[in-house]
């Protein structure tokens, strides 16, 4: 808690309280896993529509996410990034895809 001092300046008796600091919230990253059935294309408008990637970055995470059966996408706080993961699940299954996305402490 922080620690309470009297301000001896004036003589007003207020009471001037340190700041505590505040930690920076922790990131956590949005991970796409490799599957054999969702196409590649599928993959590519996903990531441009709910990340904002270009089209060439798209197809580079993409390939990136074949090559090694897994990668990151993004990195957000743990609300956004849940809300992003939980809407590329939710949007894949409507789809018929098996897509996995999570998400990851960094």
């Amino acid at each position: 808690m922080a620690e309470k001092k009297i301000d001896k300046k004036s003589d007003s008796g207020v009471e001037v309280k340190d700041r505590e600091k505040v930690k920076k919230p922790k990131r956590y990253s949005v991970v796409f896993y490799n599957d054999n059935y969702t196409p590649m294309e599928y993959v590519i408008l996903l990531l441009m529509q709910e990340f904002h990637l270009s089209s060439e970055n798209a197809t580079a995470v993409m390939m990136k996410i074949h090559n090694s059966e897994r990668g990151a996408v993004g990195s957000y706080s743990r609300e956004i990034a849940e809300t992003k993961a939980s809407i590329c699940n939710v949007t894949s299954r409507q789809m018929g895809y098996p897509l996995l996305c999570d998400i990851e402490p960094e």
